[in-house]
């Protein structure tokens, strides 16, 4: 899962975040930091695209962790090996996220894109999701990086 999220994050952000830290992402560092083994049943969910030749992608979900996302479902993140990009398996990845959201009671999701990353913009649209007008900034290897948040309800997934 390490390695496909490393090479999903160079094919998807090459150009819009700092090339260097694409270049720097180190698979070991990256599993480190998943924990699927945690009881609390708020902790973030994840759920892995598989096929005969391994993991494809996965989506992980989550309560929104936004401070005016009382009572919204997430998704945190929807990653696909580059080669299954355009195959459907995105889309199936996702209805399987939203439906493990409104398993646990959300009626609606929020999620959060990168502005220039127009094909996962077009994705989303494409899935009914919304830009509601909320922007942050996060700062990667010093660069400041915009993100717009969509939101979308669950009740059609």
């Amino acid at each position: 899962m390490a390695q496909l999220h490393c090479a999903s994050w160079r094919a998807t952000y090459r150009g819009i975040v700092p090339d260097a830290y694409l270049d720097a992402m180190d698979v070991e560092d990256r599993a480190r930091r998943y924990d699927f083994a945690s009881p609390d049943p708020s902790a973030p969910a994840t759920v892995l695209g598989v096929n005969w030749g391994g993991i494809v992608g996965f989506v992980t979900t989550s309560a929104s962790r936004d401070p005016d996302g009382a009572g919204l479902g997430e998704i945190c993140a929807l990653y696909l090996h580059p080669e299954h990009v355009g195959r459907g398996s995105g889309a199936a990845l996702l209805r399987a996220g939203l439906r493990a959201l409104l398993a646990v009671g959300f009626t609606e999701a929020t999620l959060w894109v990168l502005p220039e990353n127009h094909r996962a913009r077009r994705f989303y649209e494409r899935q009914g999701f919304v830009a509601d007008g909320t922007a942050k900034v996060f700062t990667l290897a010093g660069a400041e990086i915009p993100e717009l948040r969509y939101r979308g309800s669950l009740l059609e997934a």
